[in-house]
């Protein structure tokens, strides 16, 4: 059976749901009263004091996640323990934000909810997803997710610091399953655009058969990799990841 089928559909239509169960408020805290004006002037350096309210206040807008996101990449390995890992899960959320895909998979959401519900790989249910998927990632080709990827690799240079605090549920600051998944394809599309792939079933394909011969990964791979370890244990997660050979 042909991988491609399973991987890009399975996992975008997990997301299109994940979504869907909980899209986020927009703009939130006063924040955004002021700092929408001129984010790159006005959104101050993030800490562990201000930064999940900074990134409550760019949910839903692109913009103010961008320049959010360059101001943890500048701040984050200024930091250590706790404050680091929270700036460094603001830098996920940010990500996630920042990209749009979100609400390119709510906007594809029917199609693909089917697709979940269909029979099979060839069902026209399937192939409509298929089809779905891949106008997502055209869609995505003409956006400034290379550089967003960059940024989130950068930020999660030291893993061992938010794996702790991941785990540390005590401290509060455990960064939401949606914004991880929305971050993990942010990573897997910029990484396929960089590369000239026509569709992302033809990366998908591309990365599984680098990663089960042992050909050393892209640092965008990798990330998304660590990414999906932390979250491969949540109920319904598990299945997906396996798709994509994570």
């Amino acid at each position: 059976m042909k991988i491609h089928s399973i991987t890009g559909l399975s996992l975008l239509c997990f997301l299109a749901l994940l979504l869907l169960s909980g899209c986020p408020d927009v703009m939130s805290t006063s924040w955004g009263t002021w700092a929408k004006r001129d984010p790159g002037k006005l959104i101050p350096a993030p800490d562990g004091n201000n930064v999940s309210d900074l990134v409550d206040a760019a949910r839903g807008d692109k913009e103010f996640a961008r320049e959010l996101l360059g101001k943890i990449k500048d701040e984050v390995n200024t930091k250590r323990g706790e404050e680091k890992a929270a700036l460094q899960g603001a830098g996920i959320s940010s990500a996630a934000a920042a990209s749009g895909l979100d609400m390119e998979l709510i906007s594809n959401a029917s199609t693909l909810i089917s697709a979940a519900s269909s029979s099979g790989e060839d069902s026209v249910e399937a192939n409509a997803a298929l089809d779905a998927v891949n106008v997502i990632y055209q869609s995505m080709k003409n956006t400034d997710l290379t550089s967003i990827a960059d940024d989130l690799v950068a930020i999660l240079d030291d893993e061992a610091t938010f794996t702790a605090d991941y785990y540390n549920s005590a401290t509060g600051s455990k960064t939401s399953t949606d914004d991880i998944t929305v971050s993990i394809m942010v990573l897997f599309i910029a990484e396929a655009q960089e590369n000239g792939y026509d569709d992302v079933n033809e990366y998908v394909d591309s990365f599984k058969n680098r990663k089960d011969e042992g050909v050393l990964l892209s640092a965008k791979e990798e990330k998304a990799i660590f990414l999906a370890g932390l979250i491969k244990d949540q109920d319904g997660i598990g299945g997906l990841l396996d798709a994509l050979g994570l």
